[in-house]
């Protein structure tokens, strides 16, 4: 399987196509998600992105003045060449077992249905080595991964950008402490946020049209509320969704921050992007919160 990476689902109900391409065309023109944060004498850009590739996810001419004006720029994780690479070798079992080994029968079949949908050339014997956390944090965006895997998410085109460039290139987080997040769930409730990921496919099989469309428009607002909802609605204990949600945004944020301060902090008259998912600056306990305690003057830019 080609460029199989790591995201975070953002649940959604459907929106018709022709409503995303109405909007489609915006991102070339202005950065939805942009933020320039200011202390002292220091001047940061914050910048969301989506981990999914798609013709209509490229580098606006507003954020490429960005970054040309920036010393460093770093986006979740270093996306070099050995990336695709780590995370392959990280999400294979080295248990001897397989997924038809491990989970519940009609979760198997469930899951062999699903992944014939997306592509009648995929098949659930493709992924039999695979770990089940694996399967249910890109089940939601693994169509797109195969139908435009000749793009690069919008966070890699930043990254490779960035390289090319002769910036500071790189990332605020490893990705040993990315997969940590997915990796410290035990077998059961891996098993049950893979039927909640099924569960969502099964009842909106388009949710992530919703997103791109509410990331194009900036709709910050729409897709908290999505995600918020879906959690909510997904049949899993209430101590599990707190500790996923914690693992996969809150801690994390909180890393971020800190990590974005300390490079500041060090050197504080060089310019810096840094650029992650758009969920890292939006809501309670956003980087954007800790960054401000921290005291930056963050504006959001049109």
């Amino acid at each position: 399987m080609k460029k199989l990476l790591i995201i975070v689902l953002f649940i959604g109900a459907l929106f018709a196509k022709s409503n995303l391409e109405n909007n489609a065309s915006q991102i070339m023109h202005y950065s939805p998600f942009l933020w320039k944060a200011t202390r002292g004498n220091s001047t940061i850009y914050l910048f969301g992105t989506m981990h999914i590739p798609h013709p209509y996810l490229t580098i606006s001419s507003k954020l490429k003045t960005v970054m040309k004006n920036s010393d460093v720029i770093k986006t979740e994780i270093k996306m070099d060449d050995s990336l695709k690479i780590k995370v392959m070798q990280a999400m294979k079992r080295d248990d001897g077992k397989t997924l038809q080994d491990v989970l519940p029968k009609e979760t198997y079949k469930r899951l062999d249905v699903q992944l014939k949908k997306i592509s009648p050339f995929l098949s659930i014997k493709r992924l039999n080595n695979f770990k089940i956390w694996a399967i249910s944090s890109t089940l939601g965006a693994l169509k797109y991964q195969l139908k435009y895997h000749d793009y690069k998410p919008l966070d890699k085109q930043i990254y490779e950008w960035a390289r090319d460039n002769n910036k500071s290139a790189g990332g605020v987080e490893s990705i040993d402490e990315q997969l940590s997040v997915f990796e410290d769930f035990n077998q059961q409730e891996q098993i049950d946020m893979l039927n909640a990921a099924l569960d969502d496919l099964e009842k909106r099989p388009n949710e992530t049209e919703r997103l791109l469309r509410n990331y194009i428009t900036g709709n910050g607002e729409a897709i908290i509320k999505n995600f918020k909802d879906s959690l909510a609605t997904a049949k899993i204990s209430e101590d599990l969704k707190k500790r996923f949600i914690e693992r996969i945004l809150y801690s994390r944020n909180v890393r971020m921050a800190d990590r974005i301060d300390k490079l500041v902090s060090k050197n504080p008259n060089k310019k810096y992007l840094f650029a992650f998912g758009a969920m890292h600056f939006l809501g309670q306990k956003s980087v954007l919160y800790y960054l401000e305690k921290k005291g930056f003057n963050i504006q959001r830019l049109k």
